[in-house]
């Protein structure tokens, strides 16, 4: 999946933005629709900087109508069947990057699991956007109050990227660069998106904060627990330009109100629209700190 990036759109003076009522619809634009990764990979190679792909379209259709997005060419992945689909591979939950929300939330095999990545893609949008957009797109989106990276990073999670030069394996924690910035190279696809076997008897939580249900999350924590392990991985989303990755000691997860308050104290914490920095920081502390509890239960 190609990066949709607009690092204007979700800025703090977004409720700024002006766009004439003539201006919603897209400029003009080449429609490509390949039936093979191999097509796919080579168009993105002859367009470079001046292609898009597009998956769900959840996230590029409409910045695109607002003209905030501007491709010359569009690559369309809906006919690449090979990127459709989620299997057990070498003790990893592997999911093809056109696999829709609604599939793997569904899925047997991913709630038996990796229920955490389940509770997260129930808390995705609206039916209507699961059931047309795509992890793969989500993750190449990279917006930092997206539920899927924050997992990700959680899981220790990996992302598998192809252009026509070869193949390469990203791990989460690297991919993510900041607000709608990847690691991803314009030629590149994110092809595969891989979850290793969870912990032993271990544990997670999952909880996030917004205003309403399918909105975009104000604040959201993820924490998974790993019994032979003395630290716990805590990542925090939705307040920053990405989510923010955090070891907290396993002993004080039932306990971790004054340990979160402390580490979020070093933290950039952004105010927006929906509130300043300072009541955004009290809401991410009271997520990471359930998340944490529901973790150690």
């Amino acid at each position: 999946m190609g990066g949709d990036t607009a690092p204007w759109l979700r800025c703090k003076h977004v409720a700024a933005v002006t766009v004439p009522v003539d201006a919603l619809k897209p400029i003009e634009f080449r429609y490509h629709r390949p039936t093979d990764l191999t097509q796919a990979l080579s168009l993105l190679t002859d367009f470079g900087e001046d292609g898009k792909v597009i998956a769900g379209g959840q996230s590029l259709v409409p910045l695109m109508n607002m003209r905030l997005a501007r491709p010359d060419h569009l690559v369309d992945l809906n006919r690449v069947d090979e990127l459709s689909y989620h299997r057990l591979d070498q003790g990893c939950l592997a999911i093809g990057a056109m696999s829709r929300w609604s599939e793997i939330e569904a899925s047997p095999l991913a709630a038996s699991g990796w229920p955490v990545l389940v509770e997260a893609i129930e808390n995705v949008g609206h039916f209507q956007i699961r059931n047309r957009g795509t992890l793969g797109g989500s993750a190449a989106h990279a917006d930092p109050a997206a539920e899927l990276p924050a997992v990700l990073m959680a899981t220790h999670a990996s992302l598998i990227l192809r252009s026509a030069r070869g193949i390469r394996t990203v791990a989460a924690s690297d991919f993510f660069l900041g607000l709608f910035f990847t690691d991803l190279g314009p030629d590149e696809l994110v092809v595969e998106l891989r979850f290793p076997a969870p912990p032993r008897d271990g544990g997670y939580g999952f909880v996030e904060f917004s205003r309403r249900q399918g909105d975009f999350a104000v604040a959201g924590a993820v924490c998974v627990r790993d019994p032979s392990a003395e630290t716990s991985r805590l990542v925090i989303f939705g307040g920053a330009s990405r989510a923010t990755e955090l070891a907290i000691p396993s002993r004080l997860l039932d306990r971790p109100q004054e340990w979160v308050e402390e580490a979020l104290r070093g933290l950039e914490i952004d105010g927006d629209i929906h509130g300043g920095a300072v009541w955004r920081r009290q809401v991410m502390g009271e997520m990471a700190a359930r998340a944490c509890q529901r973790a150690a239960s």
